[in-house]
């Protein structure tokens, strides 16, 4: 019995370090679909577990992915300051 117990707070913890499909759209400011479109073209890993095929996100992945939005937008945005 301890050994489940210790191996479901195992589990537990390790999934509080993900975030879940609508918790990441949400930090992302996305839809749920443009996230797996993404993972879908490799822009973006999602974790998957194995006993739920539920989907994870990783807060260090997304806030690379937020950097490169950026970056995109900041690039834009001079690109029509110099042009215009």
């Amino acid at each position: 019995m301890v050994t489940y117990v210790y191996m479901i707070r195992i589990y537990m913890n390790k999934m509080s370090d993900y975030l879940r499909i609508k918790e990441a759209a949400a930090y992302l400011g996305v839809s749920r679909n443009t996230l797996r479109q993404w993972e879908k073209a490799k822009k973006i890993k999602a974790y998957r577990w194995p006993q739920n095929n539920w989907r994870g996100y990783k807060k260090e992945d997304l806030d690379q992915v937020l950097e490169q939005m950026a970056n995109s937008c900041i690039y834009k945005s001079n690109t029509k300051k110099n042009n215009g």
